[in-house]
């Protein structure tokens, strides 16, 4: 199953022996599930399973507010991918520079693929965007050499 962003989720009602039930992580675009079975869920009848059907073309939207409206879930979000983000651009171009890297692997349908199987929510930077970092990079170390050629004078 493939997650794009990460949830735990767990019933208000639910002890600590019930939340090996209710962990996992859900995306709004996975898509790879058929029937959703929960053990162990509080429902009006009291605890019992949870037959609703889902299609598998359909996103995890309408089972997350299912579990929000049904089953009295409450959504945790986990940390946001924006604050990795910029580590992994970081990573990115320091692997192009020391490795002498072509800016064109990251345009390569394998590495994209790679990337994907990593962190399915990265998103490759452009050409363009590498450049610009590139450029950065060989200023900030640029200033860096500089002054540390002035603290030696």
């Amino acid at each position: 199953m493939a997650h794009n962003d990460s949830s735990t989720y767990s019933s208000d009602t639910e002890s600590e022996s019930d939340e090996r039930y209710r962990s996992t992580d859900l995306s709004d675009n996975d898509s790879d599930f058929g029937t959703v079975n929960l053990q162990n869920t509080q429902t009006e009848s009291g605890y019992g399973f949870c037959n609703r059907q889902y299609s598998p073309n359909s996103s995890n939207s309408s089972l997350k507010y299912h579990l929000v409206n049904e089953h009295g879930f409450v959504f945790k979000e986990c940390e946001s991918n924006k604050k990795v983000k910029p580590d992994i651009d970081e990573k990115l171009v320091e692997w192009i520079i020391d490795d002498l890297q072509p800016l064109s692997v990251v345009e390569g349908q394998k590495f994209i693929d790679l990337v994907n199987i990593l962190d399915s929510s990265y998103q490759v930077l452009c050409l363009s965007k590498i450049e610009y970092l590139i450029d950065n990079f060989y200023e900030k170390s640029l200033k860096d050499k500089k002054d540390i050629l002035q603290k030696i004078k």
